[in-house]
């Protein structure tokens, strides 16, 4: 579960109920428009896949897989790009 404090709208760690720790997946998708009137900065629409692994409450792993698939201004080639991102976060506090 994830902490909560309602006074200053902050989440906090999360406390792992097993020794193996804590998964939470995730997914987004996401769009950007560039065009507007004189301006032809074309478009981009991005899906995102993780997965977070909370060791403990200091502790986190996260792994995220984007496709971002990218349609620039009429003139240039559309191009489709796979990123993998990982991530290591310690907690001090």
């Amino acid at each position: 579960s994830h902490e909560y404090d309602v006074r200053d709208g902050n989440f906090g760690s999360v406390k792992p109920k097993h020794s193996y720790g804590a998964v939470e997946v995730a997914a987004r998708y996401d769009f950007i428009n560039l065009n507007d009137k004189d301006v032809r900065g074309g478009t981009q629409h991005d899906v995102t896949l993780g997965v977070n692994w909370f060791l403990n409450q200091q502790v986190r792993l996260t792994a995220n897989y984007i496709r971002a698939s990218i349609h620039p201004a009429a003139d240039a080639a559309k191009r489709n790009l796979d990123i993998v991102g990982l991530r290591c976060q310690v907690r001090f506090k």
